[in-house]
């Protein structure tokens, strides 16, 4: 989604996994004696038609998300700054993509594990029930929850540790990470670990979903195996802007949207958000920004996260040559007032470190402030026409 005003080439496209019939690789589970999806978790939809890739023009704090789509209209809010306009086809970024991982997990004796740690919800959209899968926060009735789960649901309702329906109570919402707090009346059960890893290009991984009854009458739980196919993605989840996804090698259906993703010793990779791109291909937001999410919306009401008080789109290939850069994150407004602005920083520098992190783009921009916490002293690296600077800036919140 990168951002190009001057009609230079965008990055290339990062491609999904060609069919199997044009591979030289196969996926285990493609292979014979491989690890079939389960017969319970039905093939999904086909995906929806590519919609029109858009380009994001993004006011950096540490969290840039939600969608505006509208040509030219600009916000500023916070702790949420994102502009998306119409513009030419723009690709997504990735930091690391591979696509076979050789081993497996023990699937079935980490679902069973985890089971009571996970919940069963049920949203109302227009008469219509869908399901998916939320994590004990705490043992006091708090859920976490992927936002298209419960999104413009007119009543959710939960399945409990006893096996109740109890309906649930959305406690807040945050836009950069997608992650819902709900909340129920009923205890119990167990907290979801939160020991949490750092996904890995290639590395196998299990979705697990929450049990659940079927009609019949018997209770099912839902897993699926995949590798972890890219790491550092820049994709949309609309109206969701993720800076830093995880994506897996497969679609998994829509039910399984909130289950969690974890190796092959239980530790959380990441919670499920939707699929993405042609092939739909599941996209997970990593652990440690999930759990940080929901624990903020818990505690707070909203996530705190640095505020730097500027808008940013990705340096033109063009530009980076003239300023003999890698890359950066091209601002094109600064607000009046904002940390940056009191650094003097202004429209038109171009900001490619923060604190000796390299900045590549915008996107690299909202990840490496969301190591700091308001308040907090990072020194920015700038630079105005060919002349480069450093400035410390004290970052709002």
């Amino acid at each position: 989604m990168a951002f190009d005003e001057h009609d230079d080439p965008e990055r290339p496209r990062a491609d999904p996994p060609l069919p199997p019939e044009d591979r030289l690789w196969r996926h285990p589970s493609e292979l014979a004696g491989g690890t079939p999806v389960p017969a319970a978790w039905p093939a999904p939809a086909a995906p929806e038609a590519q919609r029109g890739s858009r380009t994001v023009a993004a006011l950096a704090g540490a969290g840039l998300a939600g969608a505006l789509v509208a040509v030219g209209v600009m916000w500023f809010t916070r702790p949420t700054r994102v502009v998306v306009e119409e513009a030419k086809p723009a690709a997504a970024r990735a930091r690391t993509t591979a696509v076979f991982a050789p081993a497996g997990v023990p699937s079935e004796a980490l679902a069973k594990r985890l089971a009571p740690s996970l919940v069963h919800i049920e949203a109302s959209h227009d008469g219509a029930w869908t399901a998916g899968t939320g994590i004990r926060l705490d043992g006091q009735g708090t859920i976490a929850v992927a936002t298209p789960v419960v999104e413009g649901a007119a009543s959710v309702m939960v399945t409990d540790q006893d096996g109740d329906r109890v309906p649930a109570t959305t406690g807040g919402t945050d836009p950069a990470t997608g992650i819902t707090i709900l909340t129920v009346k009923s205890t119990g059960g167990s907290i979801t670990p939160t020991r949490s890893v750092e996904a890995a290009a290639g590395q196998p991984v299990a979705v697990i979903g929450a049990p659940s009854v079927s009609a019949a009458g018997k209770t099912e739980q839902r897993v699926v195996t995949a590798s972890v196919s890219t790491i550092g993605l820049r994709t949309t989840v609309e109206p969701i802007v993720l800076h830093d996804a995880v994506q897996l090698d497969r679609a998994v259906p829509q039910d399984a949207t909130g289950g969690i993703v974890v190796d092959a010793d239980g530790r959380l990779v990441g919670i499920v958000l939707s699929g993405s791109g042609a092939e739909n291909l599941a996209v997970v937001v990593p652990a440690d920004d999930a759990v940080a999410a929901a624990k903020g919306l818990r505690d707070h009401g909203e996530v705190r996260r640095a505020w730097l008080g500027v808008r940013a789109i990705d340096l033109a290939p063009s530009a980076a040559a003239l300023l003999d850069v890698k890359g950066g994150a091209e601002l094109t407004a600064v607000e009046a007032g904002s940390p940056a602005a009191a650094a003097g920083l202004r429209k038109g520098d171009v900001i490619t470190g923060v604190d000796g992190q390299p900045v590549g783009d915008a996107s690299d921009l909202v990840v490496a402030l969301r190591a700091w916490q308001p308040g907090e002293r990072v020194v920015v690296t700038w630079h105005r026409g060919v002349t480069a600077s450093d400035a410390e800036v004290v970052l709002g919140g």
